[in-house]
């Protein structure tokens, strides 16, 4: 009996722990299911808010516009600020592939856009010291975050980067995506605001050199800046900078990209960084009115409410007619004939040279000092014509049976004028000349003959004739 009652209760001992068990289990199961679906459901509503297809079509960073001459110099470079940079291939880096994998991704050719080794690794450093300092994104997920996504640091915006990762893996080789991640990343700023994006960009702006010229202590550097570029910024916290590029290459010996003796020599260079330089603006432009006048006027009626898109987006080559030969001694007049009459209280003046044969502009000054005032005189000064409007009067008189050698008088004639006393027109030499072709009236720019050719022709045809001949400004003349 008591044998039974033992057995009984060890019976029912099992079958509470089996009950425990299935129970624990089931729930495990559910927790799972659960913990599935909600990461399902996070990464779901993350791809929703993607860029796909055309858009995911080019992970190439944006690079300068350029406006050039006639001849192909460059009169400028037009740029949002992460567009300065030049873009070049991965083989002309230098020792920067290295370097850049030894500190951010050494297992970047191994893993598909995540690595899940570095984020269990970082997990557990993060916990051994009680702080959120290591981190984990791979160099395509550092890819995917700059161009498409923002900072914010919110698991939808990690799970959207992880996505991105991964796919940005299966449309580009790893090659396109280091060299895209290089020509684009950010490499800090100088103390003159002067901020560096891509490798080519931060080469020339820290030593003056291109990225393939960089020795390998000044590509560990660089190398070393993208991980936190204000806390080491060199000029402002230098021995910061040199630790961080000792790290570099340390970890470049370690992995075995670099030898004991390339070590030891690296480590021992001294950083020298060439005398900050300072941002470009517009003064510095080439033509800098017509570069302006390009952008402003030229370009809309070509790429209309699109323009600055294709300007700031595209990195495209403008090439257009200005003559840099003759934009020079345009300039040089301008300038000295302001100074010559400077007595005069003349304090400004301008030029435009167009190619008669085909209307090109050649050269433009509109005004002799850019960075003080923007203000084109040729495009925005509406300044009466005077003589320059001669060949529109002459233009009527041919379309009314005059020709280059009709006679005409160059005498002194009154006109009503809207001041109630009469006009009498005038040259500069205050004569008249007489009897003479009409053909050496406009060569000789005879203002009594112009006067008196309008009056014949009627001035409302001289008026139609003008607006014929693309004038936009003129109105109707009324009796």
């Amino acid at each position: 009996m008591r044998e039974h009652t033992r057995i009984d209760r060890v019976m029912l001992r099992r079958k509470a722990w089996y009950r425990f068990f299935r129970a624990l289990t089931l729930l495990m199961l559910i927790g799972t299911a659960l913990l599935i679906g909600v990461i399902g459901g996070l990464f779901a509503s993350a791809a929703r808010m993607l860029p796909m297809g055309a858009e995911l079509a080019d992970i190439h960073p944006p690079s300068p516009t350029r406006i050039l001459a006639i001849d192909g110099t460059v009169l400028a470079k037009v740029f949002l600020e992460k567009g300065n940079r030049e873009e070049i291939p991965l083989d002309r880096m230098g020792h920067m592939e290295d370097a850049t994998l030894a500190i951010e991704d050494i297992r970047f050719y191994d893993h598909m856009g995540i690595d899940p080794h570095g984020i269990v690794r970082a997990f557990f450093k993060n916990i051994q010291t009680g702080e959120s300092k290591e981190g984990a994104s791979t160099i395509t997920q550092q890819l995917a975050r700059n161009l498409y996504l923002t900072r914010t640091k919110t698991l939808t915006r990690k799970l959207q980067e992880m996505i991105l990762a991964m796919e940005m893996e299966q449309r580009y080789s790893k090659q396109e995506i280091l060299e895209a991640y290089l020509n684009q990343v950010f490499y800090g700023s100088n103390p003159n605001s002067l901020r560096s994006y891509g490798v080519q960009n931060a080469a020339h702006n820290y030593f003056g050199k291109d990225a393939e010229q960089l020795s390998l202590a000044q590509s560990a550097f660089l190398a070393g800046l993208p991980k936190n570029p204000a806390g080491y910024n060199p000029y402002r916290f230098r021995q910061a900078s040199i630790d961080r590029r000792n790290l570099v290459l340390t970890n470049m010996w370690h992995y075995g990209k670099i030898t004991v003796d390339q070590y030891t020599q690296a480590i021992d260079e001294p950083l020298k960084l060439i005398p900050p330089k300072k941002p470009v603006v517009m003064s510095v432009w080439h033509a800098p009115y017509f570069v302006h006048y390009a952008l402003t006027t030229e370009l809309p009626k070509i790429f209309g409410q699109d323009t600055n898109e294709y300007v700031y987006n595209y990195g495209i080559d403008i090439f257009t007619s200005l003559d840099p030969r003759m934009q020079k001694e345009g300039e040089k007049e301008v300038a000295g004939q302001v100074r010559a009459n400077h007595s005069r209280n003349i304090d400004d003046g301008a030029l435009v040279s167009i190619d008669p044969q085909t209307g090109y502009i050649k050269a433009m000054v509109g005004g002799t000092d850019f960075s003080k005032s923007q203000f084109n005189i040729v495009t925005q000064g509406m300044r009466q014509p005077g003589s320059s409007f001669k060949p529109f009067v002459y233009t009527t008189a041919l379309l009314h049976g005059y020709t280059p050698t009709t006679m005409v008088s160059d005498r002194a004639h009154a006109y009503p004028s809207g001041s109630g006393e009469p006009w009498v027109p005038k040259d500069s030499d205050w004569r008249y000349l007489g009897s003479m072709e009409l053909q050496r009236a406009l060569w000789q720019s005879r203002n009594a003959v112009a006067v008196a050719v309008a009056a014949d022709v009627g001035i409302q045809q001289v008026i139609d004739v003008a607006h014929r001949m693309g004038i936009k400004l003129l109105q109707h003349f009324v009796d």
